[in-house]
C-alpha cells in the first residue's frame, strides 16, 4: 500500500454555518490525526480566512497526495483545477438541485448546478473514490458513471451545537419579539426549499389556533429578490411575528433553536438535510416534508408529512406539535434517539479509514 502524503479538501465556498464547510472542517480535524490536512476554496469568507485556505494556494500536485473534493455546485475554474492534478481524486458528492428551481429567479445559479451536473461526468474516469451522503445522493451520482458509490454522512455531528454558549442578548431579544414561542426554519433562502409553504401553515396555526406563534428564518438570503418576496408575503398574511435573520454565527444558531418550539422544513429536494437532525439533538421537536433524503437522514426521529404536503397538513402537524404535550414528548424523545444513532455511526472515522484503504 502507498505512503500517503497530504489528503487535503477543496470546497467551492468556505462559509461561517454552511452544512457542507462544517462538514469538511470535521473530516480535517479527523484526518489531521493521520495526515497533514487542509482546506482549500475558491472562495473563502472573512471569518474563516486563516483556518480555511484560498485555492490558488493549493500544495503542488503528486502522486503521493489525495484531494477530496466535496461537489455540490459547479464552477469551471474548479473543474479545470481538478482535471489537471496528478494526485488521487476522492468525490464527495452532497447533490446538485435541479437546475430549474432557479431559473426563474438566478440564471447564474442554475447554470452553476447545471455545471456541476456536467462536472460530474468529466470526473467520473478520474475519480478513484466516491462517497454519497445519503443513498439518494448515490443513486443521484451513479447516472454519472460513478460505480462503487459508498454511502457515508463524513462530517456530520449532530451534536455539533450543544456546547456552543447562549447569546444571552439574542435570547432576551427572542423572548422579547415572541412571548409566546416561534417556529424556526435553517435554511438558506432558496426556491426548492419553500418556505412559502411554513409562512403559510404559521399563518393558519395562528388563525384557527388564536395562538400568537412567530416565525424565526434563519440563513443566507442568497437570491435579494426571492428573500424580499418572501418578506412581503408574510406581512401580507399578517405574520407580524416574524424575523428573517440572514447568516449567523453558531453561537447565535444555538441560540435561536434552543428557544423554539418547533423546527420545520418544507423543501421539497434535499441531498442530506442537517439542520433537522442538529435541532433533534438539541431536543427540539421536528417537521418536515419527507423529499428526496430526509426520511432516510431523520428517521423516526421527526414528524415526517408527505412529499405532496401544502400548507394545510403543515399547519396541523405544527399545530399538534406545539399544543399536545404527548405527541411533542414522544417526538422530543424520538429526535434525540436518532440523533444519538447517526452520532455512534462514526461516519467521519470510516470516511479516514476509506482512504487508508485506497490503493
Amino acid at each position: 500500500m502507498p505512503v500517503v502524503g497530504r489528503v487535503d479538501q477543496v470546497i467551492i465556498t468556505a462559509s461561517p454555518g454552511d452544512a457542507i464547510t462544517s462538514m469538511a472542517i470535521e473530516v480535517r480535524d479527523a484526518l489531521r490525526l493521520r495526515w497533514n490536512s487542509d482546506i482549500y476554496a475558491m472562495t473563502v469568507l472573512p471569518a474563516l480566512r486563516g483556518d480555511i485556505f484560498d485555492l490558488r494556494d493549493l500544495p503542488p500536485t503528486t502522486p503521493d497526495n489525495r484531494i477530496v473534493y466535496h461537489s455540490s455546485y459547479g464552477e469551471p475554474a474548479m473543474t479545470h483545477t481538478l482535471l489537471r492534478r496528478s494526485e488521487s481524486l476522492i468525490v464527495a458528492y452532497h447533490n446538485l438541485t435541479p437546475p430549474e428551481h432557479f431559473m426563474a429567479w438566478d440564471a447564474e445559479l442554475a447554470r452553476g448546478v447545471e455545471w456541476g451536473r456536467f462536472e460530474l461526468g468529466l470526473l467520473a474516469a478520474r475519480t478513484d473514490l466516491a462517497i454519497a451522503d445519503s443513498t439518494f445522493n448515490a443513486q443521484d451520482l451513479q447516472q454519472y458513471g460513478y460505480s462503487d458509490v459508498k454511502v457515508l454522512p463524513a462530517g456530520i455531528r449532530p451534536g455539533r451545537l450543544l456546547h456552543e454558549p447562549t447569546d444571552m442578548p439574542l435570547r432576551d431579544d427572542l423572548e422579547d419579539r415572541f412571548p409566546a414561542g416561534y417556529v424556526v426554519v435553517v435554511a438558506q433562502l432558496l426556491p426548492h426549499k419553500r418556505i412559502e409553504r411554513v409562512i403559510e401553515a404559521v399563518h393558519l396555526v395562528r388563525q384557527t389556533r388564536e395562538l400568537d406563534i412567530g416565525l424565526v428564518v434563519v440563513g443566507s438570503k442568497r437570491i435579494a429578490q426571492y428573500a424580499d418576496v418572501l418578506e412581503r408575503y408574510a406581512a401580507w398574511l399578517h405574520v407580524d411575528r416574524r424575523w428573517f435573520t440572514g447568516s449567523v454565527t453558531d453561537r447565535q444558531l444555538a441560540t435561536v433553536l434552543r428557544n423554539a418550539r418547533v423546527l420545520v422544513s418544507a423543501s421539497e429536494h434535499e441531498g442530506l438535510s442537517l439542520p433537522p437532525i442538529e435541532a433533534m439533538s438539541m431536543g427540539i421537536p421536528v417537521v418536515v416534508r419527507g423529499a428526496g433524503a430526509v426520511p432516510e437522514t431523520v428517521g423516526n426521529g421527526a414528524i415526517v408529512l408527505p412529499s405532496t404536503a401544502g400548507s394545510t397538513l403543515f399547519a396541523e402537524a405544527l399545530a399538534s406539535t406545539i399544543l399536545d404535550d404527548r405527541v411533542r414528548a414522544v417526538t422530543i424523545h424520538l429526535g434525540l434517539e436518532r440523533a444519538a444513532t447517526l452520532a455512534n455511526q462514526r461516519s467521519t472515522d470510516r470516511f479516514v479509514e476509506l482512504i487508508e484503504q485506497m490503493t
